[in-house]
């Protein structure tokens, strides 16, 4: 995925013999404010920077941007004429010089009733983001492609509150693009159908104008469903595969959690042992809440009938070498749940009952 992160500006004048750009709002956190507080919708203030974004793209990406290092508790400013002028690396290095983590507290994990609802409000931010955009800019190659440019470089920084906010961010992105996914699956299909009905009818009565509208239909939403593949297999490979293992737990369990999520909503790509691996893998994991995510990823895999036998290879993998010897160290309080997780598919299902199995032996 190629992505030119330098972007153009609007030249507004001279001063002092150099170029001067300038954005409406910049770096004022008007964003971040509508997250921190929820004192106005989420989708408006999405709307609002949606029409600012085919106004200026350049200003509304720079917006977007800033909103991300501020979310991230960070204080540095970043100009307009850095973002036309600088990579996405350098803008990170020089946020990353004016990061203060003396305090080591960031709005995801700070108390208080006004950051209470912050992480909820950030991650639906996000979420609607993408859903607001799914029929349009989404597909531009520009916002797309800036927006996990910067993301993907700032999961890979040292500094703890920049990795674990826009990991967060990166995470719910790919789930977004998930239901985007979904979406067009559907929206493809009821094409394919509509288009088999026409071509079927008898010569006098097909609408060969109909019919090329169905293809032409069909054709673009084949590439829109390419193009959201390749966004979602660039971050989990930019992102994921190299997070997933942070030295931070509350990093590995985001990545765990979400990966639960996308094997259950889009098996069809996600529900296989390339990517089922990398739950097994985190079973191994030293901190319980960790593993707790993954049994609460895998749960409702083996819970569904038509994906619990797709986990054979994994079940027949894990269960003997790994699984009873990680789990029999969780706390007490995870063991309860998980003894008590509400798997009603029958028992004769071998995978279920080989999870019922290892659940078992793991809280005796």
């Amino acid at each position: 995925m190629a992505v030119d992160v330098r972007g153009r500006l609007e030249e507004e004048g001279v001063e002092g013999g150099r170029r001067v750009v300038r954005m409406r709002n910049a770096g004022t956190g008007s964003m971040f404010d509508v997250v921190r507080g929820g004192r106005s919708s989420l989708q408006s203030s999405v709307d609002d920077w949606i029409e600012k974004y085919k106004n200026d793209r350049d200003a509304a990406l720079l917006e977007l941007i800033q909103f991300f290092v501020q979310s991230s508790g960070c204080k540095g400013k970043i100009s307009p004429f850095m973002y036309a002028n600088q990579e996405h690396s350098e803008i990170i290095r020089k946020m990353t010089e004016e990061f203060d983590e003396d305090s080591g507290d960031y709005p995801l994990i700070m108390s208080g009733p006004q950051w209470k609802k912050f992480r909820s409000n950030f991650c639906e931010y996000v979420q609607v983001l993408v859903r607001q955009c799914q029929y349009s800019i989404i597909y531009d190659q520009y916002m797309m492609d800036n927006i996990i440019s910067l993301l993907t470089g700032l999961t890979d920084s040292q500094v703890r509150a920049f990795r674990h906010t826009s990991t967060l961010a990166a995470m719910k992105l790919m789930t977004a693009l998930v239901d985007v996914a979904l979406n067009l699956s559907i929206n493809l299909d009821n094409t394919q159908r509509q288009y088999e009905a026409e071509r079927q009818k008898q010569q006098t009565k097909r609408a060969n104008d109909r019919l090329d509208m169905l293809l032409q239909r069909r054709q673009e939403l084949e590439e829109n469903q390419a193009e959201i593949r390749n966004m979602l297999t660039y971050i989990f490979k930019g992102v994921f595969v190299h997070r997933y293992r942070d030295a931070q737990p509350e990093i590995r369990s985001i990545c765990i959690a979400e990966i639960g999520v996308w094997m259950k909503r889009y098996p069809n790509m996600f529900l296989d042992d390339g990517y089922l691996k990398y739950v097994g893998w985190t079973l191994y994991d030293k901190v319980g809440e960790v593993r707790l995510h993954c049994l609460r990823a895998l749960q409702p895999l083996y819970n569904t009938e038509d994906l619990a036998h797709k986990l054979e290879l994994f079940t027949n993998r894990f269960k003997c070498e790994r699984t009873p010897a990680i789990l029999f160290s969780l706390s007490g309080v995870e063991s309860v749940y998980i003894r008590y997780v509400q798997i009603p598919t029958a028992h004769a299902i071998p995978e279920v009952s080989a999870l019922y199995r290892l659940i078992d032996f793991a809280v005796i």
